[in-house]
């Protein structure tokens, strides 16, 4: 059967209920409402978190709205860290997402700065008399001495760190705006932990996996023989403990102690340069997102049924993360298909929210986009702040074209405002963006509310 069969067939299906049911009305909704996922995330086990990240990403990337999951994520992540030592760096759903977005867009970045070091450790590695290896214990008659050995890897591992440390101007866009996104989610909470942050996801679930692992990354198409590997986990080992600042314990990896202080500078420098606002002329360095139709419903069964077995532990959860009952609406109109049940909760929503009594006005209501909360015009441009954090800016003009969307805010935005060359908007993050409405970003966040930020005069 092909996928446009399938995607058929999936939409063809009948409902009863008074609810559209369909895959496309149920992605609306999680997409609509990040309060689902974000609840959803708080009560999966981590097994459970692994194995579903990548069908949230794929979700949520097939809909252009990846970067604005992983930052509520973020914001959650941290929120709930109560130190600054094991901020992205324990397994949880948040990490797990993370490392799926690496996997999904950061391949082609992978392949300029690792790929290359590893063919010629590669090529190295077939000379007589050439090792890298430094423990006593592991040496053989075809290794050479390890005093050798210790200046070979040292070698080896300045060229990996130089080539990384280099490589911020082709660093792709998101991955930038992920940085950007800890080091301004740690700045309240964990002011001096902004690298802890950047460190744990950059390094320790993107760079330094695939420096140890790039058969399993894609990065070479050769087999990795047991010698290859031996030194790429050695590799892998000091580099980790550069980033995080920590000396290594072995006798034999003493020598090495030293780049933990010479590297100490010139990875603060980088990982600074990742967390500034991302310049216009930085290349995107994407790949075309792909899935099938079938691929994509998949994902969204699959994200269905967790909520179904799950529904019990994201009910009690919900009040921490919403401050209305309109997520808990929302849910059990996508996760039941009995009529009764839907119009009783579609009822008990009208008499609180004052909504249309006809059922299908309200149904839609449910279904469209996120709220929209405050707008203003600048020129032809129709800016608008949503109740998900997103600013969509609309050509008034040319109705067909398709909105830009002006990310920055982890939370709903209360208010806009137009003044000479910028917009400002106050969000539920608690801090206020500036925006060019020339390049359609934000430049800059104030970050000094203590409080929500609600209007702007």
């Amino acid at each position: 059967m092909s996928d446009t069969q399938q995607e058929k067939e999936v939409n063809d299906v009948s409902s009863t209920s008074i609810i559209d049911s369909q895959p496309d009305t149920f992605a609306k909704v999680i997409l609509s409402d990040f309060r689902i996922i974000r609840c959803l995330c708080q009560v999966l086990p981590f097994q459970d978190a692994e194995r579903l990240a990548p069908h949230i990403l794929t979700v949520f990337a097939y809909n252009n709205r990846e970067l604005d999951l992983l930052q509520a994520i973020i914001y959650d992540e941290v929120h709930f860290q109560k130190t600054a030592t094991t901020l992205f760096r324990n397994n949880s759903a948040a990490t797990f997402l993370m490392t799926a977005f690496t996997k999904l867009i950061g391949k082609s970045f992978l392949e300029k700065i690792i790929s290359p070091t590893v063919k010629q450790i590669n090529a190295t590695l077939e000379k007589k008399n050439f090792s890298y290896e430094v423990d006593p214990d592991k040496i053989t008659k075809d290794d050479n001495d390890i005093k050798s050995n210790t200046v070979n890897l040292r070698s080896l591992i300045n060229d990996f760190m130089d080539v990384i440390l280099n490589s911020s101007s082709f660093c792709p866009r998101p991955f930038r705006f992920v940085c950007q996104t800890l080091a301004e989610a740690t700045q309240e909470k964990f002011p001096a932990s902004k690298h802890t942050a950047i460190g744990g996801f950059f390094f320790l679930r993107y760079i330094c996996p695939a420096i140890i692992t790039p058969d399993g990354h894609k990065l070479v198409n050769f087999t990795i023989s047991d010698r290859l590997r031996r030194v790429l986990v050695l590799a892998g080992k000091v580099i980790q403990c550069i980033v995080n600042q920590k000396e290594l314990k072995e006798n034999y990896m003493l020598p090495f102690n030293n780049f933990v202080q010479e590297y100490s500078q010139p990875l603060e420098y980088y990982m600074n340069n990742l967390a500034k606002p991302i310049p216009p002329e930085a290349p995107s360095n994407v790949p075309p997102f792909t899935v099938t139709h079938a691929g994509y419903f998949q994902s969204l069964q699959n994200i269905k049924d967790e909520l179904q077995k799950r529904f019990p532990k994201i009910e009690s959860v919900l009040h921490s993360v919403a401050k209305d009952d309109e997520t808990k609406a929302r849910l059990t109109l996508i996760l039941t298909e009995d009529e009764s049940v839907q119009k009783d909760v579609l009822e008990k929503m009208r008499l609180a929210t004052q909504y249309p009594l006809d059922w299908i006005s309200m149904t839609q209501q449910f279904f469209c986009e996120a709220k929209v909360n405050c707008m203003t015009m600048v020129g032809d441009n129709m800016w608008c702040g949503l109740a998900d954090g997103r600013v969509i800016v609309w050509d008034t003009k040319e109705t067909n074209k398709k909105p830009t969307i002006v990310r920055g805010h982890a939370k709903a935005v209360n208010s806009i405002l137009f003044t000479g060359e910028y917009v400002w908007t106050a969000s539920d993050d608690n801090t206020v963006c500036i925006a060019d409405i020339n390049e359609y970003r934000f430049v800059k966040k104030l970050t000094q509310h203590r409080n929500i930020a609600n209007c702007l005069l």
